[in-house]
């Protein structure tokens, strides 16, 4: 639809908008500096699984704030934005 100036903006999801772009090609779009929303992202587990343990729950916990402090998805959506814009070509 925005290819074909039937609409003149997308409300979306940051990294998937991103990724679309760049899987689309598309071009002259601007991205507002703030966003409208901003949610945070849940894991669980079942009360009643075995995984559901202190160890684990630890484990989780440290890996998230490693991602999270390391800027892995900023890396990955960079890498694949990349990918998705020469694959588009």
């Amino acid at each position: 639809m925005l290819q074909m100036s039937r609409v003149n903006y997308l409300i979306y999801e940051e990294a998937p908008v991103q990724a679309y772009v760049a899987k689309m090609n598309l071009r002259g779009l601007t991205q507002i500096a703030l966003p409208i929303s901003n949610e945070n992202l849940f894991l669980t587990i079942s009360h009643k699984s075995a995984c559901n343990t202190d160890v684990m729950r630890a484990l989780l916990a440290k890996a998230a704030y490693k991602l999270n402090k390391d800027n892995v998805m900023e890396d990955l959506l960079r890498k694949n934005t990349a990918l998705w814009q020469q694959q588009a070509k």
